[in-house]
């Protein structure tokens, strides 16, 4: 390698926030990059506004609580022919959820598909709800921006009026050790008190964590920090 070329990437890893480490050295497998996970304070305020039983609270991040499981979302690789969402809760789920098992088996090669979608409701679309199988909160634009990878890394809160963060907004989830980056701004929810929020079945799986769990939540001061797993530096 030229000295120069060698210079050159030096003060490109010296100038990012996350490098990569060693995590995995096979060659199907991404490495899992360390990064610096430093949170800024903030307060939101979560409001269920319908119903027999309204409710609102203000949280401060960074903050601890359960969060449900998330059915799947509608990304820019689904499609349903001349459709733009699925007719049925389990319509070409498959198709879906073979993808996001693949790029799930790069940061964990010996990951079953078996294990990673074990449940009947790991299997479907997230509930009508007044609008369409597999759909947020933010109609169409999910159809042209939510990826594979981002519907993977994906988190929800019970946002109030204004309350829900620019689309693709990053997030830190950290439960038994393990970290991941996760995006915010395509759904609202879940409607129950229960909840600090909702996250996917992959991220429970990364994180080793279930609906009743304690995941810490934490909005990061980088919002360039590529989705998917870290480690913290």
């Amino acid at each position: 390698m030229r000295p120069k070329s060698l210079i050159i990437i030096i003060l490109l890893l010296l100038f990012s926030s996350c490098i990569p480490t060693p995590y995995s050295k096979t060659a199907k497998s991404t490495i899992i990059k360390s990064c610096d996970c430093t949170s800024t304070s903030v307060s939101i305020k979560h409001e269920l506004s319908v119903g027999n039983t309204p409710w609102n609270r203000i949280i401060t991040l960074p903050s601890s609580g359960s969060f449900v499981e998330e059915s799947h979302y509608v990304t820019t690789e689904d499609n349903f022919g001349k459709r733009q969402w699925p007719n049925a809760k389990t319509q070409d789920i498959y198709q879906h959820l073979k993808r996001s098992y693949d790029l799930y088996k790069k940061y964990d090669p010996k990951a079953k598909f078996e294990d990673l979608y074990l449940n009947s409701w790991q299997k479907e679309w997230t509930p009508e709800e007044g609008g369409h199988f597999g759909q947020g909160a933010v109609g169409n634009a999910q159809l042209t921006e939510l990826t594979t990878e981002m519907e993977m890394w994906f988190m929800t809160m019970m946002w109030a009026k204004g309350e829900r963060p620019k689309r693709g907004t990053r997030f830190l989830l950290s439960a038994n050790g393990k970290h991941v980056v996760v995006i915010a701004g395509y759904e609202t929810g879940p409607s129950s008190k229960v909840y600090l929020g909702g996250v996917t079945r992959e991220v429970h799986k990364w994180l080793k964590t279930n609906s009743e769990s304690q995941i810490t939540v934490s909005l990061l001061k980088d919002q360039s920090i590529d989705i998917g797993p870290v480690t913290c530096q």
